[in-house]
């Protein structure tokens, strides 16, 4: 049985096989599981939320979702990610899936898994004296690990009057044979500002007169991360958004 759960004591929700049912009486957060990959947690569902991602993210539907193959990749984790991230939070929300070939032309091409990021992890589980060398990283090790590592990541370039951390659902649904991660982003209240804006030195006649910060505000327009490009175009924006 294919059921969606939440890790006990973390707030990661995954899907997973049932390997053997723990709790066999009601439970306010659900009943307790080990799934097959051996993670205890509370089952949330049993449907098929499975087939509605797979079918999603077949049918590339742009307007409200996203796929990206990893994101340990520098530019990725610099800026691909955040930006995503911040111009669904800027928009109506919509999904981020990560370990998706955009470009593969079949199910096989197009889910690639999350095995890059998993060894970039395990690796560095290995370097802090964690693993040995030979040791496998676990699920759970992992889903944790991942998920820190992004949420510090949009801390660190992403800004907002309000905290964005109850705008944003982690999942790391099987599909294919599989671990993908999909996050599930909610328009925020407020605008969400780039934290780390660019700084540009400017010159006159060769001689440096001062510094120019640019901020980068993207939000989603249609199928695209669009960026403002001025004042004008922000304020319509949030004039749009509010109607």
């Amino acid at each position: 049985m294919v059921v969606r759960i939440k890790v006990l004591h973390k707030n990661i929700i995954i899907t997973t096989k049932v390997y053997e049912i723990f709790s066999k009486s009601d439970d306010p957060d659900g009943i307790i599981i080990l799934s097959t990959s051996g993670v205890y947690g509370h089952v949330l569902s049993i449907d098929n939320f499975v087939d509605e991602i797979r079918a999603r993210i077949l049918r590339n539907e742009a307007h409200v979702s996203e796929n990206k193959e990893n994101f340990y990749e520098p530019i990725m984790r610099t800026h691909v990610i955040p930006a995503t991230v911040q111009s669904f939070l800027n928009a109506d929300g919509g999904y981020l899936y990560i370990g998706i070939f955009d470009a593969g032309t079949t199910p096989s091409e197009k889910f690639l898994g999350l095995g890059e990021d998993r060894e970039y992890v395990r690796k560095k589980f290995v370097n802090m004296g964690k693993l040995q060398p030979s040791d496998t990283l676990s699920d759970n090790d992992f889903f944790d690990e991942y998920q820190s590592d992004i949420e510090k990541t949009l801390d660190k370039y992403l800004i907002a009057d309000n905290p964005l951390g109850p705008h944003i659902d982690y999942s790391f649904p099987i599909i294919d044979n599989v671990i993908i991660l999909q996050m599930i982003i909610s328009a925020s209240p407020n605008p969400v500002f780039d934290n780390n804006p660019e700084v540009y030195q400017l010159y006159q006649n060769g001689q440096k007169v001062g510094t120019r910060t640019l901020d980068n505000y993207y939000y989603r327009d249609g199928s695209r991360k669009k960026p403002v490009e001025n004042f004008q175009k922000f304020f319509k924006h949030l004039k749009d958004k509010s109607k």
